[in-house]
């Protein structure tokens, strides 16, 4: 992929004999509307399928539309700011592709990962120029295959998922919506929520003493009805909850964050996300909940997951003695 303001003669080429896929344009919708880029089907569109718009033609400045000049030149037509409706015609040879407004927030799939990357690199409009790799048996090329395409091209990879926790990473996730106090048989400590901007999913964190300056325990965990509320026996959920409330208190300092796992908000576009993918929405909530609390050092979670996301989040994790010590068999 590429920017598609400035896209090449070039670069068509290589697209066209290297990759061998559909030469399109990604762009977020609202582009694709001022455009006048209407979808090429309105009904029946399954969910993993990208929403492709009429193909379009420069209008001036081409001549066939087929030449690897000529696309070109429409590309960058398509990535220009200045470009109105009136600089295409339709049908032509270059597919634009509408990514939905929220980027992968909304559909974990190639246009809008490539549309947020082309934001992350500051792009107005953000059109990229991208195309499928075909494999060499004619079928869209696998995660090996492309991989060896890139090694071969000396080109990186950039994985949807690669996007999607940059994006949590770069943009304030959790917003603050209350702050009050809270008394436990532990103790008394102060309760704020967050409500998610991902999915509109309420948090809640439990803050014990001065969590600024020295290293913090953290407890991370997701809400379980049965055995948080109903003491159920059949997880052990219950238990490690009280245990960490138990140890913040000893400590006298400490952060619990109390994910709910319950979805408030529509599904994504796309249809629901992987588990993966919630599993790690949840992470970044934990973990941005605890930047907002201006935490700069937690010991280590236990949970690698957690952990990586903390360090993504600009928390240093240090290594955790106690974890050291349970893991040869102490107390």
């Amino acid at each position: 992929m590429t920017a598609a303001h400035s896209c090449t003669e070039a670069f068509v080429n290589f697209l066209v004999r290297r990759a061998g896929g559909l030469v399109s344009v990604a762009l977020p919708e609202a582009r694709a509307d001022a455009l006048g880029l209407d979808a090429m089907v309105t009904a029946g569109r399954g969910r993993r399928e990208s929403a492709f718009a009429i193909s379009v033609e420069a209008r001036d400045g081409v001549s066939t539309g087929i030449s690897a000049s000529d696309r070109a030149r429409t590309v960058r037509a398509l990535g220009r700011a200045e470009s109105g409706r009136l600089d295409f015609t339709q049908p032509g040879h270059v597919f634009p592709v509408r990514a939905n407004t929220r980027g992968v927030f909304d559909a974990l799939a190639w246009p809008e990962a490539a549309v947020d990357l082309a934001r992350f690199a500051g792009l107005s409009p953000a059109a990229v120029a991208v195309c499928q790799v075909m494999a060499k048996d004619g079928n869209t090329a696998d995660r090996r295959a492309l991989a060896r395409f890139a090694r071969t091209q000396k080109m990186p990879v950039v994985a949807i998922s690669d996007v999607f926790t940059e994006r949590l990473c770069r943009e304030s996730g959790v917003q603050p919506t209350s702050d009050t106090t809270m008394p436990t048989p532990w103790g008394i400590f102060r309760a704020s929520s967050y409500v998610s901007a991902i999915d509109g999913t309420e948090h809640l964190a439990l803050v014990r003493g001065d969590v600024s300056g020295a290293a913090v325990s953290v407890h991370v965990h997701q809400r379980c009805l049965a055995g948080h509320a109903l003491g159920s026996m059949a997880c052990d959920c219950r238990s490690r909850l009280d245990r960490s409330l138990e140890m913040m208190a000893i400590d006298e300092c400490g952060v619990l964050v109390y994910l709910d796992a319950g979805l408030r908000a529509a599904p994504a576009a796309s249809g629901a996300r992987p588990a993966r993918m919630e599993t790690v929405v949840r992470w970044a909530a934990a973990a941005d909940i605890v930047r907002v609390l201006n935490v700069e050092r937690v010991w280590a979670t236990g949970d690698a997951g957690v952990d990586a996301m903390f360090s993504a989040f600009g928390v240093e994790v240090l290594p955790n003695p106690q974890l050291t010590h349970e893991r040869r068999g102490g107390a």
